[in-house]
């Protein structure tokens, strides 16, 4: 790392531009497609594939640490840093004046309501799939914080599940080695507890005046289907909605997400 990039990102703290993996269509209407924790871009394959390209332009990131973008290790990777970096690029890419669509996956829905809470007017429609939101109180919110901190100390453990669910559900996993290298653990490891632990999800929807899906899977067993029903309950622009799938986009998933985007 050069001495300027340390002087320009870390010290004057000057978001870094993430880099653009999908951009297709020609539509006036933007949808921004924003993935989760351990994911890439790719991801977004099933949705992008089936979204008519006369009507929608579609576009999609590796967020910061993750794919093709920057991966700096002095950054703590919280939730303003990711965001910081998704507004920066989106005003670099996208026309002012456009009408944004995002959908979101996991780690990524908390970035894009965060995205939507500090911008207001920047963004249409919001799509919240799968969302890791912690709104439980007592010990149910201890033990699921208590589980991710332990997955956040186990790269080799982490490292295996993602590789086997990227050979069967085509996941597109950053981890591609048979363990983490550090540059592929840190901002997996930091992200973890500075965005997911450490998160305004509930309170920030509470907030929010824009029409808002949130969609979990019946059997996503990575997040709670309990704190979905409290999202749907703090905002009436909250809409709340299932599909059978696991935590993951699939074709099936894909098509549900459509119709949603589509939704007027």
């Amino acid at each position: 790392m050069q001495l300027s990039e340390y002087v320009w990102h870390g010290i004057l703290r000057r978001p870094y531009r993430l880099r653009k993996i999908i951009d297709q269509g020609k539509g006036d209407n933007i949808v921004i497609l924003i993935h989760g924790l351990g994911a890439k871009a790719q991801q977004w394959q099933p949705l992008a594939k089936i979204l008519d390209k006369n009507k929608y332009r579609v576009v999609a990131y590796d967020l910061l640490g993750f794919g093709e973008s920057p991966k700096p290790r002095f950054l703590e990777y919280s939730v303003e840093e990711h965001t910081n970096s998704l507004l920066k690029t989106i005003k670099k890419d996208l026309p002012k004046d456009a009408c944004l669509i995002i959908v979101a996956h996991s780690m990524g829905c908390i970035i894009s309501t965060n995205l939507a809470f500090n911008n207001p007017g920047l963004i249409d429609k919001l799509i919240l799939y799968e969302p890791p939101i912690l709104a439980s109180t007592g010990r149910k919110i201890l033990v699921r914080k208590s589980f991710y901190k332990y997955v956040a100390g186990r790269p080799a453990l982490v490292s295996s599940y993602l590789r086997m669910a990227g050979r069967f559900t085509d996941k597109f996993s950053s981890f591609k080695t048979s363990n983490a290298t550090d540059e592929q653990w840190l901002p997996f490891e930091k992200s973890l507890r500075n965005t997911i632990l450490d998160q305004e999800t509930v309170h920030e929807l509470k907030h929010i005046d824009i029409d808002t899906h949130v969609v979990y899977g019946r059997f996503d067993f990575v997040v709670s289907k309990i704190d979905a029903k409290k999202m749907a309950a703090i905002n009436p622009r909250v809409k709340l909605h299932y599909v059978t799938e696991i935590h993951d986009i699939t074709i099936k998933s894909a098509k549900f997400l459509k119709n949603i985007i589509e939704s007027v």
